[in-house]
C-alpha cells in the first residue's frame, strides 16, 4: 500500500515503478480523517494494478496496514516531515516501508534497519526495492519489526513529551 495526499507524494513515480509488476497496490489518498487535500482526483494515468481509495475510516486504514506486506511512501523531497504520520502508523503495525529519501523523513526511517530509502524520483531504484521486498518477505518482516521496536523505544508520544519538557525546563 501507499498513503498520503498528492501534494506531498510523487505518485507519478510510484505508478511508474509498480506498473506491470505482479503486485496489487492500494492507495488511500484522501479519506484519512486529517486529510486537507482539496482536489479529489489524481491527474495522471493509474495502472491497472493500482486501486485509489478516496474515503477510508481510521479502522479501515488500520485493517489495510494489517493486510499489507509493506508500505511505499513516494515522498517529494521536502524539508518538513511529510510522511511522518504514515511512517509511525506503518511502523506501529510492524510493516516495512520503502520511501524516497526526503529531507524531512530521514529522521524517521533508518535505511536498511527500519525501511528502505531510495533517491526521490528514481523509478528504477523504487521498482528494485519493491521487487526486493516482494521476493524477501522475511526481510520485510524484519524491517517492520525493527520499525515497531524503534517507535516503542525512541519515538513514542511519552518520549516526545519528555523531550519537549526537558527543553522547556532549560529556559
Amino acid at each position: 500500500m501507499s498513503i498520503g495526499e498528492p501534494r506531498s507524494r510523487d505518485y507519478g513515480s510510484l505508478f511508474g515503478a509498480v506498473d506491470g509488476l505482479p503486485v496489487r497496490l492500494s492507495v488511500p489518498v484522501y479519506g484519512h480523517w486529517y486529510a486537507r487535500e482539496e482536489h479529489k482526483s489524481l491527474a495522471m494515468p493509474i495502472p491497472g494494478n493500482v486501486s485509489v481509495i478516496k474515503h477510508l475510516s481510521p479502522m479501515d486504514l488500520r485493517d489495510l496496514y494489517a493486510r499489507s506486506q509493506f508500505v511505499i511512501l513516494p515522498i517529494r523531497d521536502l524539508v518538513y516531515s511529510a510522511g511522518a504520520t504514515a511512517t509511525l502508523e506503518e511502523g506501529s503495525m510492524a510493516r516495512a516501508v520503502i520511501a524516497f529519501r526526503s529531507e524531512g523523513i530521514r529522521d524517521y526511517i533508518i535505511d536498511g534497519e527500519t525501511g528502505i530509502l531510495v533517491e526521490p524520483g528514481n523509478i528504477p531504484a523504487l521498482r528494485d526495492a519493491i521487487r526486493f521486498l516482494m521476493a524477501n518477505p522475511k526481510e520485510a518482516k524484519r524491517l517492520g519489526c525493527n520499525a515497531r521496536e524503534r517507535i516503542i523505544k525512541e519515538l513514542s508520544f511519552e518520549r516526545y513529551v519528555k523531550g519537549i519538557a526537558k527543553v522547556l525546563m532549560q529556559y
